[in-house]
């Protein structure tokens, strides 16, 4: 695995779910993709089958989502919520 993106995954929120499901969330990263980190790990991403991976990135804006792969088949999905 390329230092970069070990960094990266070490660096995150880690949620297994079984032996060979991962889940990783950052609350605190700038998703640029001219961070070595994150430009390694969407090639690697890039390379997988779109149905083996899910990806949700949101951005500051409520507009600004990105999704790869298949999230809704990991039951990964967006909710807005509006708390009075």
């Amino acid at each position: 695995m390329n230092s970069d993106v070990k960094e990266l995954l070490d660096d995150s929120e880690e949620m297994t779910k079984s032996e060979s499901e991962h889940r990783y969330y950052w609350e605190w990263i700038k998703w640029y993709d001219t961070d070595p980190g994150v430009s390694e790990l969407e090639k690697f991403l890039g390379q997988l089958p779109e149905t083996s991976y899910g990806f949700i990135r949101l951005g500051e804006k409520a507009s600004d989502i990105e999704e790869m792969g298949f999230p809704f088949k990991f039951d990964m999905s967006v909710t807005r919520k509006l708390m009075v």
